[in-house]
């Protein structure tokens, strides 16, 4: 059975919910029709506050919150870390600031995160490749000397006199 009052009161299995805000989001509870809809008294408000700005939408028998970017939550009250919004897809530098597969891990730096890389590169965000001959500094044999190609990520080795290859194992004839 409905019961129906007049002026902004919404009927629901016989329990009224009056609209008292104008986000829509305070409800008086637990009225019945025989209380003539008018709240007996002040504790029977219940009001669904949206957290850190986000936006509250009415629904009949409930509400929900549209977060603003950066939370999360029911209420938006939980703040997403800065390397979850990384996770989330979003292409722009700050949502991905760890280049080349560097993993970013959140903390409460001035920048909110920090980057741990691999071995092949370095910097704040990973971009500055290390020399392939700091990584792996004894791939040329018989006291060869490696130097680190800038444009590919290769290396080549410079011989000593008596010997050749591309990593100085062979002996010269």
């Amino acid at each position: 059975m409905f019961w129906f009052c007049i002026v902004a009161i919404l009927v629901m299995s016989n329990i009224l919910y009056q609209t008292l805000a104008d986000d829509g989001c305070r409800y008086t509870t637990q009225y019945k029709p025989s209380d003539g809809c008018q709240p007996k008294n002040a504790s029977n408000i219940t009001v669904y506050p949206c957290k850190n700005n986000a936006t509250c939408i009415p629904h009949e028998f409930n509400h929900t919150c549209h977060c603003v970017h950066g939370f999360q939550g029911e209420m938006c009250e939980q703040k997403i870390s800065f390397c979850e919004l990384q996770q989330l897809g979003n292409d722009s530098f700050l949502n991905a600031p760890c280049l080349n597969d560097g993993q970013c891990i959140s903390d409460n730096s001035s920048m909110g995160y920090h980057c741990n890389c691999t071995i092949y590169f370095t910097g704040q965000n990973c971009s500055i490749p290390i020399p392939y001959c700091d990584i792996v500094p004894f791939v040329c044999q018989n006291n060869g000397t490696c130097v680190s190609k800038t444009d590919d990520y290769g290396f080549n080795c410079t011989c000593l006199a008596w010997y050749e290859g591309d990593r100085c194992e062979l002996a010269s004839k």
